[in-house]
């Protein structure tokens, strides 16, 4: 072992003073702690002794969380939603973009500054839109019917994977997704995401709990190794995937029309026909020939008779 110690996402043997960068199950040394440190990393105030997001350390005790989390008897837990620093789960200090303070009740609300008392989507969507949000549905802000939601008010509710908008759950541990205001273990067919640190869109957490494992239904693994890539025939709204609007069918091909009915044309030289014309007159000859001679010996034959009966 170095003296800074060596770690994966599933050993953690760092020495006092250092963290652990691994992102899978690779050993790597532990690295000196500092202020870019980020959710779900920690730095170690005893040898090999892990107090989860803590930034840095006062001899053996944790002094400071990393960003979005605070300090309570040497752990530090969850800051409220969309909070970037406070002080306790109740009170935050400063919002995440997009979101402001409310002075009266401590808590981060959607930045509203639209005239009309509409709530923009742009900023914490981190979407290129001018769109103002407005929904029929109750404590939705964005959507396109009135039947599906795709972003609920992030003030007490989340959304889930049908659409819907139903009460958040607050403080809730990697692990878990929020099933009608109630914590509950991350399982296959979940309604919401399952939270894993910082990460978005998640079914299942990795080892660590920080990560995504598994993505929720319809969405991939994008380029950033993150879950953000929706399925063939699924469009990303609001940092969720929902199935594309189903257009009309392509038109039938036109049914073909008769056309008109091709004239032969005679392509017989002068010789070929004046040939048939003197072999249809040959015929016609040799017909009435043989018919005179036929009708000439039965009358021959007639009078013989009639003369011999006279006789």
């Amino acid at each position: 072992m170095t003296e800074t110690g060596t770690c994966s996402n599933t050993v953690l043997n760092c020495k006092a003073g250092y963290f652990c960068p691994a992102e899978d199950s690779t050993t790597v040394n532990c690295e000196p702690c500092s202020e870019d440190m980020v959710y779900g990393q920690s730095c170690y105030c005893q040898d090999s002794k892990y107090i989860s997001n803590c930034q840095e350390c006062a001899g053996n005790q944790c002094s400071k969380c990393v960003r979005n989390t605070f300090l309570s008897n040497n752990k530090c837990l969850d800051c409220p939603s969309n909070c970037d620093t406070c002080a306790n789960n109740n009170s935050c200090i400063t919002c995440s973009e997009g979101y402001e303070k409310n002075q009266n009740t401590g808590i981060c609300e959607v930045s509203c500054k639209n005239e009309d008392g509409y709530q923009p989507i742009e900023v914490y969507l981190g979407e290129q839109s001018t769109q103002m949000a407005l929904s029929r549905i109750a404590n939705c802000i964005l959507s396109d019917s009135d039947k599906i939601c795709y972003f609920c008010s992030p003030q007490g509710y989340v959304t889930t994977v049908e659409g819907q908008c139903t009460k958040n759950c607050e403080n809730i541990q990697n692990g878990n997704y929020c099933k009608d205001g109630v914590p509950t273990a991350c399982v296959e067919g979940l309604t919401s995401q399952c939270t894993c640190g910082i990460a978005k869109n998640c079914e299942s957490c990795d080892e660590t709990g920080n990560k995504c494992k598994k993505c929720l239904p319809h969405i991939q693994v994008d380029s950033t190794g993150e879950c953000g890539k929706c399925d063939d025939g699924y469009e990303l709204h609001a940092k969720l995937c929902w199935l594309s609007e189903i257009k009309d069918p392509p038109a039938p091909p036109p049914v073909p029309v008769p056309g008109p009915v091709p004239v032969v044309v005679n392509k017989l030289g002068g010789g070929a026909i004046a040939g048939i014309t003197i072999a249809v007159v040959i015929v016609v000859g040799v017909v009435c020939v043989g018919t005179f001679l036929f009708l000439k010996k039965k009358f021959y034959n007639v009078a013989v008779e009639i003369r011999n009966n006279l006789k």
